[in-house]
């Protein structure tokens, strides 16, 4: 779905771009599922896990999905706004979002929706953060072929300086594929 809000022009050379990414934007805004947000923990790692435990990517985790479900369901790697990402998950189950779902119980996702989420919450926590995407091998095994690949850069104020973090590296998933 194409939006019909009108583009934001803004002079970046004018605002504190830490403070610009503090901000939702229309697209990260959690809209009513903002109260859902309250119960979440403060730090990035446990924040990246809560992400893990809600989307289930349905191409590189298509082992712990039947097939079926995959082509019933796929739809949902096609949702583009945290409001309809937060609305979904929650339709699956009404467990609070610090509680992992079982695998048929996670959102259909990609990289992107796992990125998107995980910027919405850094913000809500107060966090600057913001999307980037290119490209990487599958699971940084420099043996597989490299394919797009989004994630999120988030202000590190300790270290005064943008930092990467890759949604899609909960526990769960660093434990299945040795990447601790």
């Amino acid at each position: 779905m194409i939006s019909n809000l009108p583009l934001r022009k803004v002079k970046m050379s004018s605002i504190n771009p830490i403070n610009f990414y503090l901000k939702q934007s229309h697209i990260s805004e959690p809209g009513p599922f903002n109260q859902f947000l309250k119960e979440l923990p403060d730090n990035i790692e446990p924040l990246t896990d809560i992400v893990g435990g809600l989307l289930v990517h349905f191409i590189s985790d298509k082992e712990f999905l039947d097939e079926k479900l995959i082509r019933r369901r796929k739809w949902e790697a096609e949702l583009r706004f945290v409001e309809s990402i937060l609305n979904r998950i929650l339709e699956l189950t009404h467990a609070p979002l610090t509680v992992a779902r079982n695998h048929e119980k996670r959102l259909l996702s990609t990289c992107r929706d796992a990125a998107l989420l995980l910027c919405c919450f850094m913000r809500y926590k107060g966090i600057p953060a913001r999307l980037r995407m290119g490209f990487a091998h599958f699971m940084y095994d420099e043996s597989k072929p490299m394919h797009d690949h989004v994630w999120v850069e988030y202000w590190d104020d300790a270290a005064q300086q943008w930092q990467y973090c890759d949604a899609r590296m909960s526990y769960e998933l660093k434990s299945r594929f040795n990447l601790h």
